[in-house]
């Protein structure tokens, strides 16, 4: 209960953090579907999705392969997640602030779904 409480301040520390390093979300998706068209040459497209991902841009890129010069097959998987259980975190409270020290450790993210992800990716490269 706690922890949900705190998500809007933890959520708010990730964005200054990724705002204090530099990082931006880029491409924008439109430039990412236009960079898929016309970079992306191979004939095997093999794509992972999430069950739960409401940001999952895998039909609109079906769609710009389909419709592409190259002729290729796509193929694709699901798993379930959503678009970040592929991101892990884990930070002791000391190492962000010394303040925090007593907290303890943080963790943010799901490593059996990573595992998952990582199981398969390599079942998809060794079927290649």
């Amino acid at each position: 209960d706690g922890l949900f409480a705190s998500l809007p301040s933890i959520t708010m520390m990730a964005e200054r953090a990724i705002q204090a390093a530099g990082l931006e979300f880029i491409p924008p998706p439109v430039e990412t579907l236009d960079e898929a068209r016309r970079r992306l040459r191979s004939p095997f497209v093999k794509m992972i999705k999430f069950s739960d991902d409401d940001l999952d841009m895998n039909e609109e890129l079906v769609e710009v392969l389909e419709k592409s010069a190259v002729p290729r097959k796509v193929t694709m998987s699901e798993l379930a997640g959503n678009h970040l259980t592929p991101v892990s975190i884990r930070l002791q409270g000391g190492d962000v602030n010394p303040v925090l020290s007593s907290v303890g450790a943080f963790e943010l993210g799901d490593e059996m779904a990573i595992a998952n992800l990582a199981a398969m990716t390599v079942r998809l490269l060794r079927s290649s």
